[in-house]
């Protein structure tokens, strides 16, 4: 059964057993795993804006092209994952869970929908794992910071 505690004028706060904070928990993490897929859906997209600056008509700038949309790429999946990670409870695991469907889509996206397919496109993949991982342990980092 359900415990009470008494209150404040005859109040009483009801307690929920425990399983139905883990399942809450479990249920919270799921919601946010999903919603890291559209983030990695949207890297390709500020990989190419991130390199759009550089563009230079008539010359071969592809390299500074393709370093300013890997800068892009790190610091938008540096700033999703943080905000996911920390929305998700701050956790090392959730985080990891969150790279996976962040980097996942961005694999996808990769592999299916951008031209020249994963040899082509590894530097925004690489730069999106990379971003992603310094996400969590920023995350795990400012979690820790907070709880002392």
């Amino acid at each position: 059964t359900h415990g009470s505690e008494g209150g404040v004028g005859g109040l009483t706060a009801r307690t929920y057993p425990v399983r139905h904070d883990t399942f809450m928990k479990i249920i919270q993490t799921f919601i946010i795993v999903l919603i890291s897929i559209v983030p990695g859906f949207l890297a390709s997209l500020v990989f190419m804006l991130g390199g759009l600056p550089f563009d230079v008509e008539g010359q071969n700038s592809m390299m500074k092209e393709t370093l300013g949309g890997c800068a892009a790429v790190f610091l938008f999946s540096t700033a999703c994952q943080f905000g996911l990670t920390r929305m998700g409870g701050g956790g090392f695991v959730t985080g990891l869970l969150i790279m996976a469907g962040m980097v996942g889509a961005l694999l996808a996206t990769c592999a299916h929908f951008v031209s020249g397919g994963i040899p082509h496109n590894w530097p925004m993949l690489v730069s999106g794992g990379i971003g992603s991982f310094a996400g969590i342990l920023l995350s795990v980092w400012r979690t820790r910071l907070k709880t002392r």
